[in-house]
């Protein structure tokens, strides 16, 4: 039998009011715990509801101008089934809702990075790279390393008074250049890197608990590929192809001509468009997964239609219930 085990550590963080803060509040039981993942956002996020009426050594823990537990403090989640025990989650409170009963929203290291401001920069034809270390230059408290795995050139770019985390957003919604923190790294560049993914069987009869998914027919599925071309001048040209009412995805290039692009979406338009399934299922809490791994879906009864998967999204929860996982799927890869 599956046993769970749980705990929540919150460790206090230093103010200019009160500079010892130093206490590591330790909870070996939680209400409930919802973590939220996906590469489509910057921030990974927690929501903790803690046990109503929780007091320590007779004090409310989140009242007060000395409250136990404040935003900003560091907080790292943990679960697994006896006897492992794995962190999950690790990042900051961004806010304490003082209902009851408690709850603690979280936010990953992309917490920290929002709260930096850059100075003015604009600039023409600069590297990806090279733009970072300017909108990092003067982080001085960064706990982190960053990897930058894209060549590209950003051919104009401007930015006045922005926190990191707004640039960091920009380069994703205006250039498709992602970023997401991973193992304590912030990655800028892909949505996902196969040399970081591990692959995890989920089998129909054993594990899933319950599916969204959908098994359809390559010739059953509308998908629509968006390409935009950015040129050396900042310019834009943009073709689609695929069903006009279709699923929409969305790809960038940089230089190039239009027709590198068609053969650039059409490609993609091939792999979106599979047989095989679409979808979400929900599983145990292991095996543990997160959005850039592969889930390979197989089952006694239809082995054939055993295939991986490129996973989108993880929605973790623990707690009183047990634990769960809920798994979204991005696209087909073998």
């Amino acid at each position: 039998m599956l046993r769970l085990q749980q705990q929540v550590l919150i460790e206090q963080v230093p103010t200019d009011s009160e500079p010892e803060r130093n206490k590591v509040l330790y909870f070996p039981a939680i209400q409930n715990v919802d973590i939220n993942e996906t590469f489509d956002d910057l921030t990974n996020t927690a929501t903790v509801t803690l046990p109503r009426n929780l007091k320590f050594e007779d004090r409310n823990i989140y009242e007060g101008a000395d409250a136990l537990i404040k935003r900003g403090d560091k907080i790292k989640l943990s679960a697994g089934y006896y006897p492992n025990l794995k962190t999950i989650f690790e990042g900051y409170i961004s806010k304490v809702d003082n209902n009851v009963p408690i709850v603690l929203k979280c936010e990953d290291e992309m917490w920290k990075v929002k709260q930096q401001i850059v100075k003015n920069i604009s600039e023409t034809n600069i590297k990806v790279i090279n733009l970072l270390r300017k909108v990092f230059a003067d982080f001085t408290d960064r706990k982190f390393s960053i990897k930058v795995k894209v060549s590209a050139t950003i051919s104009s770019i401007r930015i006045n008074e922005a926190s990191i985390g707004q640039v960091l957003k920009k380069l994703r919604d205006e250039f498709g250049i992602y970023s997401f923190f991973k193992n304590n790294i912030l990655y800028v560049g892909l949505a996902y890197y196969p040399d970081l993914a591990k692959e995890e069987t989920f089998l129909f009869e054993k594990v899933i608990i319950d599916s969204e998914l959908q098994y359809l027919k390559k010739e059953d599925v509308k998908i629509k590929v968006k390409g935009t071309l950015i040129k050396e001048d900042n310019t834009r040209e943009e073709i689609s192809v695929g069903d006009a009412d279709g699923d929409l995805r969305s790809v960038f290039q940089y230089g190039g001509t239009i027709e590198d692009l068609k053969r650039t979406i059409n490609t993609f338009l091939e792999q979106a468009n599979y047989t095989g399934y679409y979808g979400s299922f929900t599983t145990f809490l292991e095996p543990k997964v997160s959005h850039g791994d592969y889930a390979v879906l197989n089952s006694y009864k239809y082995p054939e239609r055993k295939g991986t998967y490129l996973i989108k999204s993880v929605a973790t929860s623990f707690g009183v219930n047990g634990g769960r996982q809920e798994i979204e799927l991005e696209r087909r890869i073998a």
